[in-house]
């Protein structure tokens, strides 16, 4: 396919550029209407040698402005490739001079690497094959939770906080844990209070703190686990929602409800932060 072509009005040639899988071209020789091929010859000099110059002047201008590098033989390396630089914005690196087929792709921040593509003798991968050719090899150092990370960010209505999701993640792993040392999440949370609903004084008035000592005491101890954005606000919230502290208004059905379904306990306010009054917010944010 013909991709361009330039006359040399001075030598009276004319440059033609073709391509087919691979740039390539010859001149012209307008005078005699033939190729002029004394170019070619590595060894040229003189006038043979400045023609050559400018049809190689030629050839790697059209190379910049028109193709990409294909740093790879197959089609899938060069996928491969490009999905890494779209998404990590990774250039293939060419770091041993011995086996220059070889490029490691390395993280921007520590520059270790986690992906390598190298050409190998077919008959390494397949032993079978009588083929002399080389093939394109990957080795890459999978993050699991990477992946996880980037399907999470990438579907509609979730978080786009990629330090929260990583949390979320680690956060299930260690659950996992604690329901393999206890039994289940259950049982852990409720030996804290013997099994039993506490009720606290004051509480079913509408004197609600946002977190207690109780709640202190369960966060440290999930952090220590390595839980993540685990505060003593986020535990109080699910020792409420679970029933483990029963802080209704006493005129709310929920209050007798929960009593009724667990044993329960009255105890006074524990190292209580940041009271907030139930009988100050509008009375629909109160019931239940």
């Amino acid at each position: 396919m013909l991709v361009y072509s330039q006359d040399l009005e001075a030598e009276n040639f004319r440059i033609i550029i073709t391509y087919d899988r691979a740039l390539s071209g010859k001149i012209i020789d307008l005078t005699f209407g033939e190729e002029y091929v004394n170019f070619r010859m590595e060894s040229a000099t003189g006038y043979s040698a400045e023609i050559r110059n400018k049809f190689e002047v030629l050839l790697l201008d059209i190379r910049d402005k028109c193709c990409k590098n294909q740093y790879f033989q197959s089609e899938q390396a060069r996928r491969i490739n490009e999905f890494i630089y779209e998404t990590y914005d990774v250039m293939p690196e060419f770091l041993w001079p011995n086996i220059p087929s070889y490029a490691a792709f390395r993280k921007k921040q520590g520059g270790k690497w986690f992906a390598v593509i190298g050409s190998v003798p077919r008959r390494k991968v397949d032993p079978i094959s009588l083929s002399g050719e080389d093939v394109e090899v990957i080795n890459v150092k999978v993050d699991k939770d990477q992946i996880d990370v980037q399907r999470i960010l990438n579907t509609d209505g979730m978080l786009k906080s990629e330090r929260k999701i990583r949390a979320v993640i680690n956060n299930a792993k260690c659950y996992q844990k604690v329901r393999e040392a206890f039994g289940s999440f259950c049982n852990y949370l409720w030996a804290y209070t013997d099994g039993k609903t506490i009720v606290y004084d004051g509480h079913a008035q509408g004197r609600v703190p946002v977190s207690n000592g109780l709640s202190d005491r369960i966060s440290k101890d999930l952090k220590k686990r390595g839980f993540k954005y685990i505060g003593t606000v986020t535990i109080y919230s699910h020792l409420q929602a679970c029933g483990m502290v029963n802080d209704h208004d006493e005129e709310c059905p929920c209050f007798h409800q929960i009593n009724a379904s667990h044993p329960c306990i009255h105890l006074p306010p524990d190292q209580e932060a940041q009271l907030m009054t139930l009988r100050s917010m509008p009375q629909e944010e109160t019931e239940g």
